[in-house]
């Protein structure tokens, strides 16, 4: 286990690696769509009984808010999608309206 824990480490240093310094400021052209209102896990709590995923209401299942919104855009550039499920964001009515929104500006 302890080996596999090492190499997991290890793939998440190189991850953070690729994605580069957090306080480099994003694209000015960068926007977020991110969903919240789902059951996400955001923390792992260790007790007697070993590991367990603290879960809360505030993200997408997949991707918590706080997670997405630590590109610190300006805030006219998050937009905060209620009940958006991370896997199906891509039919949700909102996302795609928001989506052709943002694209218009560039058109």
């Amino acid at each position: 286990m302890l080996v596999d824990l090492r190499a997991r480490e290890a793939d998440v240093g190189r991850f953070h690696q690729m994605l580069g310094d957090p306080t480099v400021p994003s694209h000015p052209e960068s926007w977020l769509i991110y969903g919240t209102g789902q059951t996400t896990e955001v923390a792992i709590a260790f007790g007697a009984g070993g590991a367990e995923p603290v879960t809360d209401h505030l993200g997408d299942t997949t991707v918590s808010a706080l997670s997405a919104t630590s590109l610190r855009l300006p805030e006219e550039r998050m937009i905060r999608a209620e009940g958006v499920i991370h896997a199906a964001a891509w039919q949700n009515g909102l996302v795609q309206e928001q989506v052709e929104t943002i694209l218009v500006r560039y058109g």
